[in-house]
């Protein structure tokens, strides 16, 4: 590595490893749920029945396809330390965004009233918000050059 590259931090490895990782993962997720046969049988619960259905539907296809290519330029721009990675990340945290919001409509969230239902849902969607906005703050701070001694 010549001396006028820059060096990429290990938070930021580790971050576009991570998201070329939820990358393939949302990629298989577009196409699995739809390969799912009739699951009307009685052996699962309703609300799992209800949720598989709509993630069979074209919109969850499309927004897991969304959330996947995003996440893979994020990736690639955080890997490389470009300078749009914070714009790739930040496409990325807007999908994520509307694919909880998705979820949160189409869970089973009944599910989990052991546990608090739509309460632990909103406090898992919290935490989801809180972890990628610390991320974003991170990388901006990258991107300006200050990783070095101050990022993470």
């Amino acid at each position: 590595m010549s001396a006028t590259s820059r060096s990429r931090p290990t938070g930021a490895t580790v971050l576009a490893v991570l998201l070329a990782v939820l990358s393939l993962a949302a990629f298989q997720n577009a196409f699995v749920w739809r390969s799912l046969g009739d699951l009307s049988g009685g052996q699962l619960p309703r609300e799992l029945v209800a949720f598989i259905e709509a993630a069979k539907q074209p919109l969850f296809t499309a927004l897991a396809l969304a959330y996947s290519a995003t996440a893979v330029v994020a990736a690639v721009g955080v890997w490389f330390v470009r300078s749009w990675m914070v714009a790739a990340f930040s496409a990325w945290a807007a999908v994520l965004l509307v694919l909880l919001l998705w979820m949160w409509q189409h869970f089973p969230i009944d599910m989990f009233q052991i546990v608090g239902g739509r309460v632990y849902f909103g406090a898992m969607i919290v935490v989801t918000v809180a972890l990628v906005l610390f991320c974003w703050i991170y990388l901006r701070r990258v991107a300006a050059g200050r990783h070095v001694a101050n990022a993470l």
